[in-house]
């Protein structure tokens, strides 16, 4: 098998997989670290963009969506995903470092006609917010659960056993009490960063803990301002209060955010009590951007290609 994640999560994987490896050697992992490097092409053209750098047929019939294969791309020899976190359609192209030069060349030759140009990782947060997709350390953290983190969709409790299978089926089975919503927030002349807080104009009605979303060992806490015993604390953290303002009051952080281009909106992503993961509803939400509280409103589906047509076909 080869996984493929998060680059800033290489080490913390690596822990995990150590630590569960059969004691027997009948196992054992490798990690890549760089004699293994990537370069990503997305847009509407890069199928089109590809086929130019390629002697194999990648058609959407013939090289589906997540699908992974060993070609030549420009004469290199590469892997390739058919995988991208922009939203669009795209794809991942692996090679050795001695390649790599060769394999840009090929793609900025190829892309002339097409109008490519390079992107960075500051365009490519910024497209994956208006995807709704999360992203590591950020809205992805083990103080989370899988369902908490709207990532239900890849936990398959009815097949075979893994290690964790049994918190995931409790978490399901008693309903996460957070949930990861995204936000598009009427910001003014700032975005948000991270760890703002969400308001919400819920009157008097608790519904339970919510948690600082940077994971440094931040307390869980009612909306009443209650610590909750037992919680993730850290050793001399102090104690989170609850946050009230009239009918409003802190429900949750936000996680990350900043401004999407292509939609031309400011956007926010957060955990909030779930209960209110799912109200849409104009006037609920306030973001604290700089200690000003601008109104936002939960936004179910992501407002590129709410679809996924893009990516899948």
């Amino acid at each position: 098998f080869m996984i493929w994640s998060s680059s800033a999560a290489q080490k913390y994987h690596m822990r995990w997989f150590e630590k569960h490896l059969p004691k027997d050697g009948s196992v054992r992992i490798h990690r890549f670290d760089q004699t293994l490097v990537g370069l990503s092409i997305a847009g509407p053209k890069s199928r089109d963009l590809l086929q130019k750098l390629v002697d194999v047929d990648v058609s959407t019939k013939a090289f589906r969506f997540m699908d992974f294969r060993e070609m030549a791309v420009g004469g290199a020899p590469c892997m390739v995903n058919r995988i991208t976190y922009t939203g669009d359609l795209g794809y991942e192209i692996w090679m050795a470092p001695a390649y790599q030069r060769l394999v840009y060349k090929a793609i900025k030759d190829a892309g002339e006609e097409f109008g490519l140009v390079d992107f960075g990782m500051r365009a490519l947060l910024s497209m994956r917010l208006e995807k709704n997709f999360p992203t590591w350390f950020r809205e992805l953290r083990p103080i989370y659960g899988p369902f908490e983190g709207a990532m239900d969709r890849f936990v398959k409790l009815e097949k075979n056993d893994f290690i964790g299978r049994e918190a995931a089926a409790r978490e399901q089975a008693e309903g996460p009490k957070l949930r990861r919503v995204s936000f598009i927030v009427d910001a003014a002349d700032a975005d948000v960063m991270g760890d703002e807080p969400i308001w919400a104009k819920v009157g008097g009605r608790d519904y339970g803990t919510v948690e600082k979303p940077h994971g440094y060992g931040a307390p869980r806490f009612d909306t009443d301002g209650k610590e909750v015993r037992g919680s993730r604390a850290a050793e001399g953290a102090s104690a989170v209060r609850g946050i009230v303002d009239g009918d409003w009051r802190v429900v949750g952080w936000v996680t990350s955010g900043g401004y999407a281009h292509y939609v031309q909106k400011s956007m926010a992503q957060g955990y909030v009590p779930a209960a209110l993961a799912g109200e849409e509803s104009a006037g609920l939400f306030e973001i604290e951007i700089l200690g000003s509280r601008r109104p936002a409103r939960i936004n179910v589906e992501p407002p590129f290609d709410p679809s996924g047509e893009k990516m899948r076909t």
